[in-house]
C-alpha cells in the first residue's frame, strides 16, 4: 500500500576549517527530542514533575578554541527531565532518538552510547549514561538504551546527545566537529508528528488504508486531508492497537483548540472511529496510543460518503484514490500486466475496484 508522506527541505550544510559560532536550536524541535527521548508527551513538555528541560546548554553555546572548552562551542544538546533537576537523582529511561547500528554500547569517561545510521552516514552520541541498557546490534527509534545519569559529569543528571557525520564511536571536541541535533527531527520517521509535517492523505467514495506506526512512547501521528465538497466522512482505525483519534479544524500548538470530535474504542476492539458531516474545507487528524508508554502499527481508514462525487466523473472515466478522473480504459489496461501500480504510472490505483492490480501488487 502506498504511503503518503511530505517532503522535508534538504538543507546542504558546508562545514569550513575555521571555528565558527553554529545558530542556536530550533525550541520547538528541542521539544520534540524532548519528547521522543524520555518517551513524555510533547504537551507535557513544560509539566514541573512530569516534563523536561531542553534548552538550559544548546548546540554551539560559549565558545572556546580548546578541546575541554568545546571549540566552537558545545558539541551537543543537553536535555534532562524536571524530576533530576539539579542534584536529585531519578530512575527515568531515555531512548533511541534514531535507527540504525548500537557500535558503542557504554563505558569511557561518559559511559558513551552511539548509534550509527549507514542510511544517513551520521551517528547520533549519548553521554552520561548511569546504566546502559543496550548492547552493540540493531536499534529503532523508541527503542530503551539507558538511564540518565551523571557519569562524567558529576552533579546534575541529564543525557548530552551529539550528532556526527560518518561512523564515529565517541563524541567530539566541540560543535566544529559536529552538527545541529535537532535535525535528526527530520527523519522521515518524525515528518508526521505535528500537523506543520501532516502526512496529506486521499479521502473519496472509495476507502483509503494506509499503514502507519506509533513508533516511540508519547508519539502522535498527525494527517492532513481537503475536501472539495461537503459530505459524510468516517475516519477510524484497524490494528491491535488501542488507538485515540482526534479530527480537528485547523491545525494548532495549544491542545483542545480546534476539535470537531474525538473517539477512542467506538471502532472494532480498541480502535477509534469518528463519523461526522464536515464541509469543503482542510481539516487535520491526529492520532495516539491511549497508553503513551506503548508503541505499534495501525491502519488508518478513510472513506467519504457523498453521491455528487460518486457522479464526479464522466461515463468512460474512474476515481483515482486521491479521487481525480482518470481514463477507466486506460486504468483497466494496466489490470494483470505484471507492474505494480501503485505510483509506477504516476497514479495511485489502490482502491477497491482496482486493489492489488489483479495480484501484481501481492
Amino acid at each position: 500500500m502506498k504511503k503518503y508522506i511530505t517532503l522535508s527541505m534538504i538543507t546542504t550544510i558546508f562545514i569550513f576549517s575555521v571555528a565558527i559560532k553554529p545558530s542556536s536550536c530550533s525550541e520547538s524541535d528541542q521539544k520534540n527530542m524532548a519528547s521522543v527521548l524520555f518517551g513524555i508527551p510533547i504537551n507535557s513538555i513544560e509539566d514541573s514533575n512530569l516534563g523536561a528541560n531542553y534548552n538550559y546548554n544548546n548546540w554551539g553555546a560559549g565558545s572556546s578554541n580548546t578541546c575541554n572548552g568545546y571549540q566552537g562551542g558545545h558539541a551537543g544538546v543537553d536535555i534532562q527531565t524536571k524530576d533530576v533537576a539539579g542534584n536529585k537523582t531519578a530512575n527515568r529511561q531515555f531512548y533511541s532518538l534514531s535507527k540504525g547500528n548500537v557500535i558503542t554500547a557504554g563505558g569511557g569517561d561518559y559511559n558513551t552510547i552511539a548509534v550509527y545510521n549507514s542510511e544517513t552516514n551520521r551517528t547520533t552520541i549519548y553521554l552520561h549514561a548511569r546504566t546502559v541498557n543496550v548492547r552493540t546490534g540493531p536499534v529503532n527509534i523508541g527503542d530503551v538504551l539507558g538511564v540518565q545519569g551523571d557519569t562524567g559529569s558529576p552533579g546534575s543528571e541529564h543525557v548530552h546527545i551529539e550528532l556526527r557525520e560518518g561512523r564515529k564511536t565517541g563524541p567530539a571536541c566541540g560543535a566544529i566537529s559536529t552538527i545541529d541535533p535537532t535535525l535528526l527531527m527530520d527523519d522521515p520517521e518524525y515528518i508526521n508528528n505535528t500537523c506543520r509535517g501532516a502526512t496529506i492523505i486521499p479521502v473519496s467514495n472509495n476507502e483509503s488504508a494506509n499503514l502507519e506506526r506509533i513508533n516511540y512512547p508519547g508519539d502522535s501521528d498527525y494527517f492532513k486531508f481537503t475536501l472539495t465538497q461537503s459530505g459524510k466522512i468516517t475516519i477510524g482505525s484497524t490494528g491491535s492497537i488501542d488507538t485515540v483519534g482526534f479530527l480537528f479544524s485547523y491545525c494548532s500548538s495549544n491542545p483542545g483548540e480546534g476539535v470537531i470530535a474525538e473517539d477512542d474504542d467506538s471502532g472494532t476492539g480498541s480502535n477509534f472511529k469518528i463519523e461526522t458531516t464536515l464541509e469543503s474545507g482542510t481539516y487535520y487528524i491526529k492520532i495516539r496510543h491511549f497508553n503513551n508508554s506503548q508503541t505499534g502499527s495501525y491502519i488508518l481508514r478513510s472513506k467519504l460518503e457523498n453521491d455528487q462525487q460518486e457522479n464526479a466523473c464522466s461515463s468512460d472515466q474512474t476515481q483515482d484514490c486521491s479521487g481525480k478522473c482518470v481514463s477507466s480504459q486506460k486504468a483497466n489496461s494496466w489490470i494483470g500486466d505484471g507492474y505494480c501500480d501503485d505510483g509506477y504510472y504516476g497514479m495511485d490505483l489502490n482502491c477497491s475496484k482496482f486493489n492489488y492490480d489483479d495480484g501484481d501488487c501481492n
